[in-house]
């Protein structure tokens, strides 16, 4: 599976998610259409608690308060680690970075999974942003996805439109920047993987980078230590 098919499935898997969304959402209008009137004398009571069940819920995200802790190895040429490059509140933004320098390596496009263990955590939807290691030559663009699906934030980040791709000449760059929302007081450890059950001949078993001609580079490994989101509570 080239980048182009990733991003495919990222997209598909995106849209069945709203798809699923709305679909609940519209049966939930259609049954309270047909609630029978009887009942509307104990709307008020039911919609009270609802709304103090809500007022509760949102009191206790706001009083959550995230951070990141990066793992321990040290930055390495050709290695990729998760860094924290900010916070504010509820949530905090989570860098892919590469350290170099990367010597005569064609690097055109990223495909890999970020696989969350703990306390419910929530990618921001759309905040994937790709960052400087892919740098666009004539006629090129960057394109940068990211879905979560159950545990795992599935990310496709490549160059477009053919032609070569990039080499990385200082000590380090940032891949792509996504965005965390703690739900919860706890630890989720956020580590690399591939896709759970590659098929054959599919996608790298593992994380990759790929080369213009879509080989996985063997050179550039994926740190196998966590980095941790941590979510806590202020009074």
């Amino acid at each position: 599976m080239n980048m182009s098919e990733r991003f495919s499935v990222v997209c598909l898997r995106a849209s069945l998610l709203m798809v699923g969304l709305r679909r609940s959402a519209a049966l939930g209008v259609a049954l309270l259409a047909a609630a029978p009137t009887a009942g509307a004398a104990k709307a008020p009571a039911t919609s009270a608690i609802a709304r103090s069940e809500s007022s509760d819920t949102v009191a206790a995200l706001k009083r959550l308060r995230a951070n990141f802790q990066n793992s321990a190895t040290p930055a390495t040429p050709s290695h990729v680690r998760l860094v924290k490059t900010a916070k504010s509140r509820d949530t905090v933004t989570v860098s892919v970075v590469l350290d170099g320098p990367t010597p005569g390596i064609d690097i055109y496009s990223w495909a890999f999974d970020l696989a969350l263990s703990g306390v419910p955590v929530e990618y921001v939807a759309g905040s994937a942003v790709a960052g400087n290691a892919l740098v666009p030559g004539p006629g090129q663009g960057i394109s940068a996805q990211a879905v979560q699906v159950g545990n795992r934030v599935i990310v496709g980040v490549s160059k477009l439109s053919g032609g070569s791709g990039s080499v990385l000449t200082t000590s380090q760059v940032t891949i792509v920047s996504l965005k965390f929302r703690v739900l919860a007081k706890g630890k989720t450890l956020v580590s690399f993987a591939g896709p759970p059950a590659p098929a054959p001949n599919s996608s790298p078993a593992g994380p990759a980078a790929l080369d213009s001609n879509g080989g996985v580079i063997d050179a550039i490994i994926f740190d196998a230590a966590v980095g941790v989101i941590v979510g806590k509570k202020v009074s």
